[in-house]
């Protein structure tokens, strides 16, 4: 059966990995300068709320880790093959839209604030091998399918940002949401047989940095990248009559978002 939840240990090394990430580009983007009294002021006043639409381009990868389990049925050369048959790398390049709104409050060049997104993303992939023999029992041949899909996300993140006249630069990092679907099957000619389906809603963690330019009073133009990470779980399934052999699951998910969109202050 998939986890409940992901190990603590798994969350507090996304967490760190996003607080790197934001840190390291906070140290750029608001680092002050001292050139002038005029540069250290912002002449827009970023404080309010905000909504807005973007659009953009996805790259996601599953990675599931498949591992044949094998004390009477499955063989040592039978796991060296069908191993990575089973966790095959999903990738797929999609087109998104994303819905999203905040708050921001400014003190000085520095701009604190909090966002909340929904995105579409469209993933659904499936890796199948068909009638492949054996490499320890040449007379006999398998099957088997994975398929991971995932249509939708959202974020809540808040953000940090340095502003400078109609400039903002902010990075962000914080908790992510998804519902992913995991199916797995396998069968052969003894005949064996045996499958995995679960659909489950996942936390994960998004961290990402962005530019903002205010052409209007209350109107933007905003370029975003968004990396999230989540892991979607552990499953173990057995073979009909063979039930000490079968597979052991693990999948990850990763994203790469990379968006443009309007933002219409309040």
């Amino acid at each position: 059966m998939f986890k409940k939840n992901c190990k603590s240990a798994v969350y507090t090394a996304a967490f760190i990995r996003a607080g790197i990430l934001a840190s390291a580009c906070a140290a750029i983007v608001i680092a002050p300068s001292t050139s002038s009294a005029e540069e250290q002021t912002s002449s827009v006043n970023w404080d309010g709320q905000y909504v807005g639409v973007s659009a953009g381009l996805s790259r996601a990868t599953a990675k599931p880790s498949v591992n044949a389990k094998g004390t009477t049925y499955f063989n040592a050369i039978d796991q060296n093959q069908l191993d990575p048959l089973a966790s095959h790398n999903h990738k797929s390049t999609n087109f998104t839209g994303t819905l999203f709104g905040g708050f921001n409050r400014q003190v000085g060049n520095v701009v604190l604030g909090l966002e909340g997104d929904f995105s579409l993303v469209d993933f659904d992939e499936q890796h199948t091998v068909n009638n492949v023999a054996y490499t320890s029992l040449p007379g006999r041949r398998f099957s088997m399918t994975t398929d991971v899909e995932a249509k939708w996300m959202a974020s809540l993140r808040p953000r940090l940002g340095y502003a400078q006249d109609k400039s903002l630069f902010f990075v962000s990092a914080g908790p992510a949401l998804s519902r992913f679907k995991y199916n797995f099957t396998f069968a052969d000619e003894a005949p064996r047989s045996t499958s995995v389906s679960k659909n489950k809603l996942k936390v994960g963690v998004a961290a990402g940095l962005g530019y903002e330019y205010r052409f209007h009073d209350t109107w933007s133009l905003k370029a975003e990248y968004l990396f999230s990470d989540f892991n979607i779980g552990k499953a173990s399934s057995a073979l009909t009559t063979s039930t000490a052999d079968g597979f052991n699951h693990k999948v990850d998910f990763t994203t790469n978002h990379f968006r443009i969109g309007v933002v219409k202050a309040f």
